[in-house]
């Protein structure tokens, strides 16, 4: 199915394990979803929808971000920041995205993926390993060259405007 994007509730029932994202899902034949999705989870609680979701066509896992709230990226101000991971697990191919809250505040986010260079111009090759944030607003990439825990190929990058 694909990778999904919650803003949490304490309590809250995001639909595991009869919900992927906003899809039907049976734990018991994964590649048949039932016709129909309840409403609400097992004890009667109302499931909470995701506020993003994509397939994985686009990536294969969800790496956490930041309503951006800097200066040097105006465009992206009080936008929700996201990456993903990497469309590959043996080549670097990461991605970004920023996404923008619905004017109604309900539903999926509308997101676009963001063109990323490379430090020092070219392709950006990496595996996005987890995002900061510093305490003006600026963003910060983790990345990696390799997908596991081993080698130096770890790097700090700063987002900015493109040159």
């Amino acid at each position: 199915l694909g990778e999904e994007v919650d803003l949490l509730t304490r309590g809250g029932n995001y639909g595991w394990n009869i919900r992927e994202g906003t899809h039907c899902f049976d734990p018991q034949r994964p590649s048949q979803p039932p016709a129909e999705c309840p409403e609400q989870g097992p004890r009667g609680s109302p499931l909470i929808a995701p506020i993003i979701e994509y397939g994985h066509d686009v990536g294969i896992s969800v790496i956490g971000g930041y309503i951006y709230h800097g200066s040097a990226l105006p465009d992206l101000q009080g936008r929700y920041v996201f990456g993903d991971w990497s469309t590959s697990f043996t080549d670097p191919s990461a991605k970004l995205f920023a996404a923008t809250p619905p004017q109604t505040g309900e539903g999926l986010w509308p997101m676009q993926r963001l063109q990323v260079t490379a430090p020092g111009g070219g392709e950006w090759e990496a595996f996005l390993l987890s995002m900061g944030q510093d305490a003006e607003g600026e963003l910060y990439l983790l990345t990696s060259r390799r997908s596991g825990p081993s080698g130096e190929t770890g790097t700090v990058v700063k987002l900015i405007p493109a040159p």
